[in-house]
């Protein structure tokens, strides 16, 4: 007898699905970080930086000057979020009411004042004082929230206030756009020299003077022949180089070294040409403690560039003398 068996079988699949859920919990505190942003159109916005605010509430920086009283370079911002000058960084309980405010408006002015000799002609000088002046003018658009974590602006209101429940790490954007504008500049002649006839006879007749600037003056007047054997026009750009520590006075000093190097330049030129002449400039220092490198400033009827060194440049005519003058400024540290 033969047996048979038959087997059946079956294979048994099991699956299992694991579904993660995060629940985000809730913080202690949130954190909310107010900003100043400026457009001068209205589509390419920038943020004010800590150092531009601080830079625009400097007020007057005053230096003398040989033919005029005072020279003067005066910043100020008026009415501005001037809280917002510094870092400004406040926590809050999940879900507390915060409330922000802002200016409607504010102001952002400049006002300078530098001197300078000008030669009219070979025997006359001019004290002349130049004057620049601009005005900008900011309207608040609106105030933005914006979630730390995502970038997104989850709240954007044309007022100057808000009150909101803060839920998330925030970021509060004043934005200002410029609603008007202007700027102007002119010059006023303080005071004019003319050599007279007496002091060119006694300069042209003091052998010790032959060939000096003054003697060519007058000797143009007053002897030509001997003007145009001995003389020829000459333009001189000369730069002088100083500095200035802010809002201390002027018998003190912020440095414990300093050194100020500039130069002068001169060109012959016929009557009728000009000439582009450049003077190299340079400064070093060391401050005292409490006070750092602010600006460097420019002044004189030219272009000056650089920080600690560069060069000034200006183009001149025959008999043309000009003066630049650098100034390194330094400030309290904070």
């Amino acid at each position: 007898m033969t047996t048979s068996y038959f087997y059946s079988y079956i294979t048994t699949t099991s699956y299992r699905t694991t579904h993660t859920v995060t629940i985000k919990l809730k913080q202690d505190m949130y954190s909310l970080t107010e900003e100043w942003w400026e457009s001068n159109d209205g589509r390419n916005w920038y943020k004010v930086e800590m150092d531009n605010v601080a830079r625009r509430n400097k007020g007057c920086s005053l230096r003398s000057h040989p033919c005029c009283e005072v020279r003067y370079y005066c910043e100020h911002l008026r009415n501005a979020p001037t809280r917002l000058a510094y870092p400004n960084i406040k926590y809050f309980p999940y879900n507390a009411p915060v409330s922000l405010s802002y200016p409607s408006t504010y102001t952002y002015e400049v006002r300078k004042k530098w001197c300078d000799w000008v030669q009219i002609d070979p025997n006359t000088y001019a004290c002349v004082a130049f004057y620049e002046e601009y005005y900008k003018h900011y309207k608040l658009q609106a105030i933005e929230l914006v979630d730390w974590d995502t970038g997104k602006v989850f709240l954007s209101i044309n007022q100057t206030s808000v009150t909101f429940n803060i839920d998330r790490d925030t970021r509060a954007k004043a934005m200002y756009v410029l609603e008007s504008s202007w700027s102007r500049s002119w010059y006023v002649i303080v005071y004019i020299v003319e050599r007279t006839p007496e002091d060119c006879m006694e300069i042209l007749n003091d052998p010790s003077k032959v060939g000096t600037r003054e003697w060519c003056e007058c000797a143009r007047k007053f002897d030509p022949d001997a003007w145009k054997k001995i003389c020829t026009p000459e333009a001189c750009l000369e730069v002088k180089v100083g500095y200035c520590c802010l809002e201390l006075p002027t018998n003190e000093t912020c440095l414990s070294s300093w050194s100020g190097r500039g130069g002068k330049e001169c060109v012959k030129l016929k009557e009728g040409e000009r000439a582009n002449v450049t003077v190299s400039w340079s400064a070093s220092w060391t401050t005292k403690p409490g006070w750092d490198y602010y600006d460097t400033t420019f002044g004189g009827p030219g272009v000056c560039r650089g920080k600690s060194s560069g060069y000034c440049e200006a183009t001149l005519t025959a008999y043309q003398q000009v003066t630049m003058w650098v100034t390194v400024v330094f400030k309290k540290t904070q």
